[in-house]
Protein backbone atom coordinates (compact mmCIF):
# COMPACT_ATOMS: atom_id res chain seq x y z
CA UNK A 1 0.00 0.00 0.00
CA UNK A 2 2.84 2.35 0.46
CA UNK A 3 4.87 1.69 -2.51
CA UNK A 4 1.23 1.74 -4.43
CA UNK A 5 0.48 5.25 -2.75
CA UNK A 6 4.26 6.90 -3.33
CA UNK A 7 5.82 6.77 -0.11
CA UNK A 8 8.12 4.34 -0.14
CA UNK A 9 10.27 2.01 -3.47
CA UNK A 10 11.06 -1.82 -2.80
CA UNK A 11 13.24 -3.66 -4.46
CA UNK A 12 15.39 -6.81 -4.20
CA UNK A 13 18.35 -8.20 -5.69
CA UNK A 14 19.76 -11.33 -4.79
CA UNK A 15 18.33 -11.75 -1.46
CA UNK A 16 18.49 -7.95 -0.45
CA UNK A 17 15.86 -6.29 0.14
CA UNK A 18 15.95 -2.16 -0.22
CA UNK A 19 13.57 0.19 0.91
CA UNK A 20 13.79 4.17 0.09
CA UNK A 21 11.67 5.77 1.80
CA UNK A 22 10.17 8.94 -0.20
CA UNK A 23 8.02 10.73 1.12
CA UNK A 24 6.58 9.19 4.59
CA UNK A 25 6.56 11.22 7.78
CA UNK A 26 4.88 8.73 10.22
CA UNK A 27 4.12 4.82 10.02
CA UNK A 28 2.73 3.43 13.28
CA UNK A 29 0.62 0.21 14.56
CA UNK A 30 -2.80 1.12 16.16
CA UNK A 31 -3.22 -0.97 19.71
CA UNK A 32 -5.64 -2.04 20.84
CA UNK A 33 -6.99 -2.97 17.60
CA UNK A 34 -10.61 -1.18 16.94
CA UNK A 35 -13.48 -3.08 14.76
CA UNK A 36 -15.36 -0.40 13.05
CA UNK A 37 -17.70 0.10 10.56
CA UNK A 38 -18.09 1.46 7.79
CA UNK A 39 -19.60 4.69 8.98
CA UNK A 40 -17.07 4.81 12.33
CA UNK A 41 -13.89 5.03 9.59
CA UNK A 42 -14.05 8.98 9.64
CA UNK A 43 -14.16 9.53 13.09
CA UNK A 44 -11.14 7.54 13.42
CA UNK A 45 -9.27 9.52 10.37
CA UNK A 46 -9.84 12.28 12.26
CA UNK A 47 -8.10 10.65 15.27
CA UNK A 48 -4.84 9.24 13.44
CA UNK A 49 -4.46 11.19 10.83
CA UNK A 50 -3.52 15.32 10.61
CA UNK A 51 -5.57 15.76 7.64
CA UNK A 52 -8.87 13.89 6.07
CA UNK A 53 -7.36 13.98 2.88
CA UNK A 54 -3.37 13.52 4.17
CA UNK A 55 -2.36 9.66 4.50
CA UNK A 56 -4.30 5.89 4.82
CA UNK A 57 -5.74 4.25 7.50
CA UNK A 58 -4.97 0.00 6.92
CA UNK A 59 -8.24 -1.70 7.77
CA UNK A 60 -8.03 -5.61 8.33
CA UNK A 61 -11.17 -7.28 6.70
CA UNK A 62 -12.84 -10.46 6.04
CA UNK A 63 -11.93 -9.48 2.15
CA UNK A 64 -8.03 -9.04 3.20
CA UNK A 65 -6.32 -5.69 4.28
CA UNK A 66 -7.10 -2.37 2.27
CA UNK A 67 -7.02 1.26 3.00
CA UNK A 68 -9.82 3.47 3.80
CA UNK A 69 -10.63 4.19 0.30
CA UNK A 70 -11.39 0.50 -0.64
CA UNK A 71 -12.93 -0.08 2.21
CA UNK A 72 -15.56 2.73 1.66
CA UNK A 73 -15.87 1.86 -1.63
CA UNK A 74 -16.32 -1.63 -0.72
CA UNK A 75 -18.90 -0.59 2.32
CA UNK A 76 -16.56 -3.05 4.04
CA UNK A 77 -15.71 -2.69 7.57
CA UNK A 78 -12.72 -4.60 10.20
CA UNK A 79 -10.17 -3.66 12.26
CA UNK A 80 -8.00 -0.73 12.08
CA UNK A 81 -4.29 -1.84 11.51
CA UNK A 82 -2.12 1.00 11.02
CA UNK A 83 -1.71 4.12 9.36
CA UNK A 84 0.82 5.88 8.00
CA UNK A 85 1.44 9.46 6.36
Amino acid sequence: MMQANKYIEFSHEDKIIKIKILNLSECRSIKPRFNVQVADIDKYLRRFLPSRNFGKLIVSTSKGLMDQDEAYEKKIGGSLIAYFY
